[in-house]
């Protein structure tokens, strides 16, 4: 299991303090940043009701978003809008200002799954970047990685190669608009995980699908560079979309899940790792097919 370096916090508001104090400024200048601002009225619960009822947060196949009151339990929300220097960091690619200007949801995922109900015990571990449209149920992305860390390098995106990998290697993502059946699939551009160590909640689970594994809600700092998608099926524009994102300054929440199978990770619901014939592609989670 990745070792798991926790930071105590008292509440919700020094947490927020302390990743201000611990971020790293960013780097060269890139299409996206992300901004934390207060939410404004209403707009939380809103929001945890659009993801448990979209099931937004899905890796794979593995659901995460019945934790979304905890992941957006917050006073602040980080969105994704234009970066004040829009100079990419490196080949400019098409504009995607009028869709995220708009306030995307980013949210960062650290799972861990161990199965020993078989022989040999199958193991899942994954860092990743999900996020969704808060105008359209039907539009998400998602990035992620297959590493034993808590933090990645920079790492090079190949989606064939990490769905081919049944998710145990490299790194793979893409985007998807289910109700015009469009999908960009990650062929290229860069991932990276700086900051996924300052945490709060740290508890067992003791409902739902993964009753008995442990949970923490945790800030993740990180980049998308150059990450190039061409669009697979359907006709939403653009053909293809090149796009960097940079969360390292404004870092965003996310979910850390640890479920060891079947103990102390006990509920029957629970997904256990599977083997690469268990585990759906990025474009089966994405399109729903």
């Amino acid at each position: 299991m990745r070792p798991r370096h926790l930071l105590p916090v008292a509440g919700l508001a020094l947490a927020t303090a302390c990743a201000e104090v611990t971020s790293v400024q960013p780097g060269p200048a890139v299409q996206y940043v992300t901004v934390r601002r207060a939410w404004q009225p209403g707009e939380r619960d809103s929001t945890v009701a659009f993801v448990l009822r979209n099931h937004s947060l899905n890796v794979l196949g593995y659901d995460v978003s019945a934790l979304a009151p905890d992941i957006f339990g917050g006073e602040s929300v980080t969105v994704v809008v234009p970066s004040p220097s829009p100079q990419s960091a490196g080949p400019a690619g098409p504009a995607r200002a009028v869709e995220f200007a708009s306030g995307w949801s980013v949210v960062g995922v650290d799972l861990y799954i161990q199965n020993n109900n078989q022989t040999p015990r199958d193991t899942l571990s994954w860092l990743g970047v999900l996020w969704f449209n808060p105008n359209d149920s039907t539009w998400k992305g998602l990035t992620l990685a297959a590493t034993p860390s808590a933090t990645i390098p920079l790492t090079n995106v190949n989606t064939a190669a990490f769905d081919a990998s049944g998710g145990k290697a490299g790194a793979g993502g893409g985007e998807a608009q289910q109700s015009t059946g469009t999908y960009w699939e990650a062929s290229s551009g860069q991932m990276q995980i700086t900051q996924n160590a300052l945490c709060f909640i740290n508890q067992t689970m003791t409902s739902g699908p993964w009753t008995g594994g442990s949970e923490s809600i945790c800030f993740f700092g990180g980049q998308l560079v150059n990450l190039t998608m061409p669009r697979k099926t359907g006709t939403t524009a653009p053909a293809t979309q090149v796009f960097s994102l940079d969360f390292r300054n404004n870092l965003i929440f996310g979910v850390r899940l640890s479920c060891v199978y079947p103990s102390p990770c006990t509920s029957t619901g629970a997904p256990p790792a599977r083997g690469s014939a268990g585990v759906r592609t990025v474009r089966e989670t994405l399109t729903g097919r």
